[in-house]
């Protein structure tokens, strides 16, 4: 379904590597998706939004640069993104990594 969020993500040592491909994690109707990180050495993860969706962790027109966030930060805190796309932030929860993403404009999706 094409409203669902696509996200690549990268755990432990193959987060900020380009030589290995992510793992590809779908959104379901209410725009979460899980992921197992039990195993994962050094405890972190990078998730990066596909190109069809617009990353609000980033003002508008800013570099975008990949960010790896601590799994057990969030395990014990919880992490909630930025949201420069405007709507409510929501409180840190432990056990949830919170990213904003909306899908892109056709007019972002031709010309940007």
């Amino acid at each position: 379904m094409w409203w669902r969020g696509l996200a690549a993500v990268r755990v432990g040592n193959t987060a900020n590597r380009r030589d290995v491909d992510p793992i590809d994690k779908r959104t379901n109707l209410l725009g979460e998706a899980e992921l197992d990180v039990t195993n994962a050495s050094p405890p972190q993860i990078e998730v990066e939004v596909v190109f069809t969706s617009r990353d609000c962790r980033y003002a508008p027109q800013s570099q975008s640069r990949p960010l790896i966030y601590s799994i057990n930060e969030i395990r014990e805190k919880g992490i909630v993104s930025d949201n420069y796309c405007g709507g409510p932030r929501r409180v840190p929860k432990p056990g949830v990594l919170m990213v904003y993403v909306i899908p892109s404009t056709f007019w972002e999706l031709m010309f940007e």
